[in-house]
């Protein structure tokens, strides 16, 4: 964070919204409201990238399936979870990358496992 913060081409908004991105063919800029001071304001640039946190969306499965101390649902390399047939796949689950191409990976692992899950299970 020091490193981004030391930056003099980043520049961080805490407590805003982004009510809309700027632009027609590209990005332009953004149009932003303070949610402390309800007061919009808007900004010109290039690019958005927008950070909605880490934190795991998971309480529905607290206590049915093992997660660490964070929350993130623990699975094996086959994306297996504690509970046969249950599988987790992206962001939800414990793992060093998160990006939309390990968790689009993931989805397709879970794909094929499940497959094969309920394959077995036809008599």
């Amino acid at each position: 964070m020091d490193r981004a913060n030391d930056n003099p081409k980043i520049r961080f908004e805490l407590n805003v919204i982004i009510e809309e991105i700027l632009g027609s063919d590209r990005v332009e800029g953004v149009r932003i409201l303070d949610v402390l001071s309800k007061e919009t304001r808007e900004i010109t640039a290039d690019g958005v990238f927008i950070y909605v946190g880490t934190d795991p969306n998971a309480q529905f499965i607290k206590g049915e399936i093992e997660t660490d101390d964070k929350g993130y649902i623990l699975s094996n390399s086959l994306l297996q979870t504690n509970i046969a047939g249950v599988y987790a796949a992206g962001d939800i689950r414990n793992t060093p990358l998160r990006q939309v191409a390990t968790a689009v990976g993931d989805g397709a692992l879970a794909a094929v496992e499940v497959e094969k899950f309920l394959a077995d299970k036809v008599v």
